[in-house]
């Protein structure tokens, strides 16, 4: 019993050592190796009954909502701008 219970500790130990071995290192990833879609010119801001607004970035698409929202107009969404070409503009 006494062999048994050494060789399920050792068996345990070299499973834990094992994956401590195989987990990846995290590395710290920069903003500049990965830019932002979110600073790209590619949102819209539609409502329920147009599309507002185009090519901006994200920021600028949060202020035009704000901006559209104190007027009271519905529906108010980002999208991207291949999404807003889906809405059909009720002029």
């Amino acid at each position: 019993m006494e062999i048994e219970n050494e060789e399920n500790q050792k068996s345990d130990e070299t499973a834990t050592a094992q994956n401590t071995e195989i987990a990846p290192a995290v590395e710290a990833v920069s903003d500049e190796n990965f830019p932002s879609e979110l600073n790209e010119p590619r949102w819209s801001v539609i409502s329920f009954e147009k599309c507002e607004a185009t090519d901006l970035v994200y920021d600028e698409a949060a202020l035009k909502l704000q901006k559209l929202a104190a007027n009271d107009v519905s529906g108010l969404c980002i999208v991207t701008n291949e999404a807003a070409q889906k809405v059909k503009s009720k002029k």
